[in-house]
């Protein structure tokens, strides 16, 4: 077993616009908060505009 080792985010050490445009940046909240939001408006669109409903979700799998 290898012994743990202190790594620090890839993106310390750049400006807020550089880690934003950074292809490497480490998840933060705004991208947690922008997830949320882009599933929420996701998910609302197509319960409305298509009338999407699941039906049986106690056949689908427990989430872990």
């Amino acid at each position: 077993m290898e012994d743990w080792q202190f790594v620090p985010a890839r993106d310390l050490g750049l400006t807020r616009r550089e880690r934003r445009l950074s292809l490497r940046r480490e998840v933060g909240l705004e991208s947690a908060i922008s997830c949320l939001a882009w599933r929420t408006l996701t998910r609302g669109y197509l319960a409305l505009a298509h009338r999407l409903e699941v039906r049986g979700r106690e056949n689908l799998p427990v989430r872990s």
